[in-house]
């Protein structure tokens, strides 16, 4: 039988296109970090925009900024929401993932000096998780880089070896090494 790929984590754009209640989104999103998201190489939302048109994901960024509002007694406005869904889905912005927004807006929620949410806290919160990913990515990069040179130093060696072991019977059949 032939080998299948291993069935990845459903995008979040799909859960939340199918509807999925809030606490489908916790239970399914709840190993969610960083890390996963470099290495899994999320879309970013102007990737998915191209894709699947700017309203549906303008509505996909609502659900999750419309979630984060709940659980702080929605203290934002309509507006205000509006303002945050424009802000992430054009500019630099658009570099973001889905995923990257649901684990910043799953941190805010987790601050405890997180009182009242403000366009501003949320704005600052996603600019800081870019710089965190920004940050993830040049240490997994770099990490990446030490692996490689290593197992390459190693595959150097194998051939200094196997070089050094040939120049040296060469003399000895040549009678230079006794």
């Amino acid at each position: 039988m032939e080998n299948l790929p291993q069935k990845k984590e459903k995008l979040l754009l799909e859960a939340i296109i199918e509807q999925s209640s809030k606490t489908e989104l916790i239970k399914s999103y709840s190993t969610l970090s960083l890390e996963k998201i470099i290495k899994e190489k999320m879309p970013s939302i102007g990737l998915l925009a191209k894709v699947h048109g700017e309203e549906v994901i303008e509505n996909a960024v609502g659900v999750l900024i419309s979630d984060l509002n709940e659980s702080f007694d929605k203290n934002l406005s309509r507006n205000e929401i509006e303002e945050i869904i424009a802000e992430i889905t054009s500019g630099f912005s658009r570099n973001l993932t889905l995923e990257g927004i649901y684990l910043t807006c799953r941190e805010i929620k987790y601050k405890n000096d997180t009182i009242k949410i403000t366009v501003n806290k949320v704005l600052k919160a996603l600019a800081n998780h870019q710089n965190n990913l920004m940050e993830c990515a040049m240490r997994i990069n770099y990490s990446n880089h030490l692996s490689h040179k290593h197992q390459g130093n190693r595959s150097n060696n194998d051939a200094l070896e196997k070089q050094a072991n040939q120049i040296a019977k060469t003399m000895y059949i040549t009678g230079k090494l006794k």
